[in-house]
This record gives C-alpha cells, structure tokens and sequence, in this order.
C-alpha cells in the first residue's frame, strides 16, 4: 500500500532573522500537522542599469544563495524536524511570483514579518501579496514571537460576510490542533457623526448583548464542536483595535482575506483590516483564502 502524501508546510526564507523566526514557527507548525517542510528561497536578482555593470555577478549571487538554503536545512533540523521529507527550492525570479509557483500543493504558507520600520517599507509587499493571492493559508510571523509558552488562545475575527463560516471553521481546526479555547470577534463601531449619534453606554450595550446571541447561534450552526472550548466577543470598536487587542493574548489570529475590493472585482483580495494586522498584530497572523 502506497503511503498517502501529507501536504508540506512551505516556509520563505531570506538568510534574516525574520526568515529563521519563520522556519522556526514552520518547523513546529509541520509537526503538529505531521507534515513535511519545503523551505524556499528567491534568489536575489541582480537588475543592470546601463551602461554600468553589475557589482556583483551571477555566480556569486548564486553562491550566497544556495548557501543561505543549506543553511536553513541544518536550522530546521535543529530546531527539531526529524521527519525525512525536507525539500528545499532555489527559486530564481520575481520574489513574489516565485513564491507562489511553490504554493499549489502546501498546506500553509509561512513568513516573517519585517522586523526593521525600513526593510519594511522596501519588503512588506512580499507577505501581503501571499496573503492576498496563495491558494492556501499564509502565515505572518510577527517579531518577537517566541514558540512557548503557549498561550491556549485561538481568535478569529469574522463579519457579515458569506466567507466567515470557512473563516471559523478554519480557525476551529487550528485550536483543535492546540488544544487551545477558541475566541470568535466581531467588531463593530460606526464612524464620525453616526458614532456622536447612537455611541451612547445604552446603545453600545444593547448592540453588544444582542450581538453576543446572535453570534452564538452562528457559531453554533457553522462550526458545532462539543469538545472545543469557545467564546464569542462581540465589540463595540472599530475592527482593527479589537483584533490588536485580541492579538496581544492569542497564540495565532485566524482571518479571511476578503476585502472590498474582492467583492467589485478588482482582485486584491485583502480589506484594510487584513494588511493592518499583517504589519501589527502581536501574535501569528493566518490569512485565509476566500
């Protein structure tokens, strides 16, 4: 009988120390999902302005390349994979495209958030294109997160929308694999003169306790699990400061790369509150695709 093939995790890695916070985190994601690991790296591409020459040629480019593979290999290994499905790709190309070609057949993407404000600026786009485009679930691994102790939360943050209930079925999972509780958020403020007009103490707490049963039938109708520990938060604030809240708790927060621009067609894929927690959220981010 022919063994069934499990779905790598598939880990980016730079050579940085955002790269090999990311390996770390995809090591142990590999092993709670008894996978295997395909690390990837993109060659840096050397772009010749004429007449001048490149700095530094190809071969050695290749060289600093292939080493920073090698490299990854012996610190996944030490980080503790033991397993003997560990690939690794030399991929060469535009970064971003290259990194998708590797993602068909992953079970999850994994990255690391820019730690430097500038190497942010120049290479944020790397995670939010993934995010906004992989077939499967993306992974940002914020600065300073450490793999234990772990804190036994899982949220995820879910709106009106149709997308929601694969969202949080996709969160569940992830606790279950924890064998952490489960926090369902859903945030809600209206802006400017809509918030003077109804943000009263009366009728923000109004809008929470109905909120709160509202949402516990959906969660109990899209994801019904009686072993797993759940909650429902129901916020009266604006999306992007309850989900920093959360994160600052979670273990990982799971949420659906659907945005407006998604809905009209023009293809981004991503709200303003997905790429807001990508660049600031406390704890791992998942992005899951529509």
């Amino acid at each position: 009988m022919t063994a069934r093939r499990t779905r790598p995790v598939m880990v980016a890695v730079d050579g940085s120390e955002d790269g090999l916070r990311a390996l770390r985190y995809a090591v142990q994601e590999a092993a709670r999902l008894d996978s295997g690991l395909r690390i990837v790296h993109v060659q840096q591409q050397m772009v010749a302005m004429a007449p001048m020459m490149p700095l530094v040629p190809d071969p050695t480019l290749h060289e600093v390349a292939s080493q920073i593979v090698k490299d990854a290999e012996v610190q996944a290994r030490g980080f503790g994979y033991d397993r003997p499905e560990l690939e690794s790709v030399l991929a060469t190309g535009p970064r971003n495209g290259a990194l998708l070609e590797h993602t068909a057949d992953a079970s999850c993407v994994v990255v690391g958030r820019r730690s430097a404000p500038l190497q942010h600026l120049v290479g944020g786009s790397t995670t939010s294109s993934l995010a906004a485009h992989a077939p499967v679930p993306v992974v940002s691994v914020p600065k300073g997160w450490q793999p234990a102790p772990a804190r036994g939360l899982v949220a995820v943050g879910v709106d009106d929308s149709d997308y929601s209930a694969g969202v949080l079925r996709a969160a569940r999972a992830a606790a279950r694999s924890r064998g952490a509780r489960l926090a369902v958020v859903h945030a809600w403020r209206p802006l400017n003169e809509y918030d003077v007009a109804i943000g009263t103490r009366v009728l923000a707490d109004a809008w929470t306790e109905s909120t709160r049963t509202s949402l516990q039938r959906w969660v109990r109708e899209n994801a019904p699990d009686g072993e797993l520990e759940w909650t429902v938060l129901p916020r009266y604030e604006t999306a992007t400061v309850a989900l920093h809240e959360i994160s600052e708790s979670a273990d990982l927060l799971v949420l659906g790369r659907h945005g407006h621009g998604r809905r009209l067609g023009h293809g981004l894929g991503l709200g303003s509150t997905v790429r807001t927690m990508l660049r600031a959220g406390d704890c791992p981010v998942m992005v899951i695709p529509s």
